[in-house]
């Protein structure tokens, strides 16, 4: 009887925890810190947001707005998937938050595999083009800073095809495993189950990539373990850089 009490009381505490994390786990923001590059005086701070799949997105988002502007970025870079592939484009709420933080700073975007195949597609990319957003093609994804060279790129399984060597790869699409244990992502949409990267800082050889873990949900609608994140990369630009 004591046993089965324990066990009924067990569960609940589990049951209860996890309900908690669900729910932090869903609104809460995690803005992670990334330096790259030695201290120097030439700085650029990037904001980079991922998967927001709007209107899938349970982030409050004046508090989203009012966090972006506090980090006084000097570039925000989208790495795609700002809508759900069956979202209603024009109502999901995604152009009004992109008027938004296009005047925060200038706004970069490759579009990611919800974003092509929404039924939409066409009317959603030249709602960003009117609203000030820089589109970056699948031709060219890159931002070069000076001799910094950043290539946005909506998976990790970015393409070598390009004859430019990028220093710094932004990339998301993983939503960091969607339920994570022991800072390791469970789920992936490409390989099902562990994904080789899923959250923050890379070391790939000559190219660094910074993974975000997004800030919606898709298929499956709540994260545990997984807040909303951020990464907010600070880059030191070589001396001579002017």
């Amino acid at each position: 009887m004591v046993l089965r009490i324990f066990a009924i009381f067990l569960c609940y505490v589990i049951l209860v925890v996890s309900l908690f994390f669900i729910l932090v786990d869903n609104e809460s923001l995690d803005f992670e810190r990334i330096t790259i590059g030695n201290e120097s005086e030439n700085k650029l701070r990037i904001v980079h947001l991922s998967d927001l799949h709007f209107p899938r997105i349970h982030v409050n988002i004046d508090n989203l707005i009012t966090e972006i502007q506090s980090q006084k970025p000097h570039i925000i870079a989208i790495t795609g998937d700002i809508v759900g592939r069956r979202s209603n484009v024009t109502t999901s709420g995604v152009f009004e938050f992109m008027e938004l933080i296009v005047q925060i700073a200038p706004v970069y975007y490759v579009r990611g595999n919800h974003d092509a195949s929404n039924r939409d597609t066409v009317l959603l990319h030249q709602g960003l083009k009117d609203r000030g957003v820089n589109i970056l093609g699948d031709d060219r994804p890159f931002i070069e800073i000076y001799d910094f060279v950043i290539q946005l790129s909506h998976t990790p399984n970015f393409p070598s095809i390009y004859p430019i060597t990028p220093n710094l790869v932004l990339a998301g699409h993983i939503h960091g495993g969607q339920f994570r244990l022991f800072g390791r992502g469970i789920l992936c949409p490409d390989t099902i189950f562990f994904p080789r990267y899923s959250s923050g800082l890379y070391i790939l050889g000559d190219t660094k990539l910074v993974m975000s873990r997004g800030l919606g949900n898709s298929i499956i609608p709540w994260r545990f373990i997984n807040r909303p994140h951020i990464p907010l990369i600070e880059i030191f630009l070589a001396k001579n850089s002017n």
